[in-house]
């Protein structure tokens, strides 16, 4: 099968909590065989045609063009989901040679940044056309003649490929620090030469001069959000995007409301496909209404057969408001894999099934959520019990009170306090409501 390196990763993900899995794993070994490493060790195809073919092989202008950094997230997350351990011991062949899929992994995330990381200072690069996914990005790649920048998408795409490395190596059994260092180095990174002090907010850098873009103010720094831990930041951040002169419209458009070059491919309309992304953000920093809100809207904007690339986020709904002829978006699956864990039962980034309910969402029922390839639901009432079945088997209720992660022996599970996710209340207003209820801390890494 044909597959692009952004798209078509997103759509294996998405396609690992169903029941094709089959399809999934078909993809992500194609994948490995056809794209991962083909180019040299450390790099990935843009995309790969149902001849086998890759861009690499094309006279087109992207056959210099890298994927994007999700390589570990992908396995990660369909080993996790699936429980499907034995692919990361398959030989695709192609292009991973005699290695195993689990092999060839490790060689791509060791050799990444001698093909991505220009300047050796652990952030990933944009150095050819379409890398980042986001083709005419408010940038300096775009706008200073194809400048070498370091954009935050791809910062956080990174660290969850690194939290699934160290995710994927503990249940192999091997040493999971040299991933855990890459990761502590990379996020640190991004905090102390992404983050500008004087505007309080974070921005993709321009290589060439050393100085941050303060003129693109796009949607993707919000990702970031998910990694971070510092409440002043947080709270600069979260006024901007609740600001309706910058994000807060009837969606949330890919570049600020005020900016001087709004209009254009990436520079204004909103992407539906991107708001999972945001909606794992601000649900990590205690915005969980925010979060289930945005991603809500999203998913509404999906018309039935029509999935569009892109709508005018001024206007709701988006039913007259579609721009361009795309419209069918399989890429917008994620926002529906990741409502389940907006929703309460979160397995995003290296983390085991985790139970988190938030009583500012209200009653929420969620069904099939995949975990270790078994089947969950279940039902959030605040202040309440969580009730919670596996394979519609119940288990005992779970307090409100505490995070609750899964823990799978052969074939019982048990849950035990996840006392690495501290309660506290969130002293940041919800741009919907007061947060009355209990808010989570970010995570910090691992799992």
């Amino acid at each position: 099968m044909g597959m692009w390196g952004n798209d078509g990763i997103a759509e294996a993900i998405a396609l690992s909590a169903t029941t094709r899995k089959d399809l999934a794993r078909g993809a992500i070994l194609n994948w490995f065989r056809y794209s991962v490493n083909a180019h040299g060790d450390g790099s990935a195809a843009w995309t790969i045609f149902p001849s086998g073919k890759s861009t690499y092989e094309t006279d087109h202008p992207e056959h210099e063009t890298e994927s994007v950094p999700l390589q570990g997230a992908l396995v990660g997350t369909y080993v996790r989901l699936t429980g499907d351990t034995s692919i990361l011991d398959e030989k695709p062949e192609g292009a991973a040679g005699k290695r195993t899929l689990w092999q060839s992994l490790v060689t791509y995330q060791s050799n990444l940044r001698k093909v991505r990381d220009t300047n050796q200072d652990h952030l990933i690069d944009w150095l050819h056309i379409y890398e980042t996914g986001w083709d005419d990005k408010n940038s300096p790649f775009v706008d200073n003649n194809k400048a070498p920048t370091s954009v935050l998408n791809e910062q956080v795409f990174n660290l969850w490929s690194l939290q699934e490395m160290v995710y994927l190596s503990r249940i192999r059994g091997e040493d999971p620090s040299p991933w855990q260092e890459e990761f502590d180095a990379a996020r640190e990174a991004v905090r102390t030469k992404l983050w500008d002090a004087e505007t309080q907010r974070y921005w993709d850098l321009d290589i060439s001069t050393g100085k941050l873009w303060t003129q693109g103010e796009n949607l993707d720094a919000y990702y970031f959000l998910f990694y971070d831990s510092d409440p002043n930041r947080i709270a600069a951040m979260m006024d901007r995007l609740n600001d309706p002169r910058k994000f807060n419209g009837a969606l949330l458009p890919t570049l600020a409301f005020d900016s001087a070059q709004w209009g254009g491919y990436w520079r204004g309309p909103a992407w539906p496909r991107e708001f999972w992304q945001v909606a794992l953000a601000l649900n990590r920093v205690g915005f969980p209404k925010d979060a289930f809100t945005w991603l809500a809207r999203a998913i509404q904007s999906n018309l039935g057969p029509i999935l569009p690339e892109n709508v005018d986020p001024k206007l709701y709904p988006s039913r007259d408001h579609i721009n361009g002829g795309v419209r069918i978006m399989g890429y917008d699956a994620l926002d529906c894999a990741a409502f389940a864990d907006i929703a309460g039962l979160r397995i995003w980034a290296g983390d085991d099934l985790t139970v988190v309910a938030d009583p500012t969402i209200g009653k929420v029922y969620v069904r099939s959520q995949k975990w270790m390839g078994d089947s969950y639901d279940a039902l959030f009432r605040p202040g309440k019990p969580t009730l919670l079945w596996r394979n519609g088997q119940a288990f005992k209720p779970l307090s409100p009170k505490h995070a609750w992660r899964a823990r799978k022996v052969g074939t019982h599970v048990t849950f035990e306090r996840a006392k690495d996710i501290r309660f506290h209340r969130n002293p940041i207003k919800e741009s919907s409501e007061v947060q009355e209820g209990l808010a989570f801390a970010p995570a910090t890494g691992g799992s």
